[in-house]
């Protein structure tokens, strides 16, 4: 018997949640395309080293952007730093 990887993420989501969305897709692909790189760039090798620079470059200047253009306070809120200073429980770092 086959049994297609969208068939089994569909019955998956289907059991956990009432609703799929784009996000659980974007997990898979992201899933998939990682396996990938670590299967054709072996761990340990420049080549490897230059892509989780590139990943956190990404990541950071991403984060970078949606601040800027989001606003400070949509930022806050989204890292989930803004509950933090409303209950007054403000871990440590500089203010958001």
């Amino acid at each position: 018997m086959v049994v297609e990887v969208a068939d089994v993420r569909r019955s998956v989501l289907v059991r956990t949640t009432a609703n799929a969305a784009i996000s659980d897709l974007a997990t898979v692909i992201g899933a998939i395309g990682g396996g990938a790189v670590t299967a054709l760039v072996q761990p340990g090798t420049p080549a490897f080293g230059f892509y989780g620079l590139g990943l956190a470059v990404g990541f950071a200047g991403y984060a970078g952007l949606y601040r800027l253009a989001a606003g400070r306070t949509e930022f806050a809120r989204t890292m989930g730093r803004a509950e933090e200073q409303e209950s007054g429980r403000q871990g440590g770092g500089r203010p958001v």
